[in-house]
């Protein structure tokens, strides 16, 4: 995780706590998150159920943004998608129960970070 600090990179993150309803939390998240106009492509972990996937359309579409745009890759061939498996581990384990490693490791995060607030 380390040596992935020195890529050129940033990620957004938002924090939803206890969603009643997850697929229109998840709406609201990726209409708050995706505000770049020039997306080239969005990639999702295809361990996915389908209807996150096709929620994930729905929004994009609702932008105005291509579905054609959205591509579904397995962790073990994208490495960008192993990454993003680990920022997101890091920030759920600093937000669940901050660990001492887990509030190091989100500080060194903080340069490559922006967080959306909860609406």
């Amino acid at each position: 995780m380390l040596k992935a600090l020195k890529l050129p990179f940033c990620f957004k993150y938002t924090v939803v706590s206890n969603p009643i309803h997850p697929q229109k939390e998840l709406n609201e998240a990726i209409v708050s998150l995706l505000t770049e106009d020039d997306i080239d492509y969005i990639y999702i972990d295809g361990k996915q159920p389908k209807w996150y996937e096709r929620q994930i359309k729905k929004s994009l579409q609702g932008r105005g943004i291509s579905v054609r745009k959205l591509k579904t890759v397995r962790d073990e061939s994208h490495p960008a998608i192993r990454l993003a498996d680990a920022l997101a581990n890091v920030v759920r384990l600093y937000h669940d129960s901050p660990t001492r490693a887990a509030k190091q490791l989100y500080e060194r995060l903080r340069s490559k970070m922006k967080r959306n607030r909860p609406h």
